[in-house]
């Protein structure tokens, strides 16, 4: 998981698990979390999605 202010950092973690790990955009999660106004930045979380094997 990561979670950053900076958005080209947010897309270049993207673009490393895709490239390096195999991981498709559609098994990551990016959430931005409700600031308030008074809040000059938004925060990123990037988070994937891992199955559950214990089947």
């Amino acid at each position: 998981m990561l979670t950053t202010l900076d958005k080209a950092e947010l897309r270049a973690e993207v673009r490393r698990l895709w490239a390096e790990e195999g991981v498709e955009p559609s098994r990551m999660r990016i959430d931005s979390p409700c600031t308030r106004l008074t809040e000059a930045q938004t925060t990123y979380r990037l988070s994937r999605f891992v199955p559950d094997l214990s089947d």
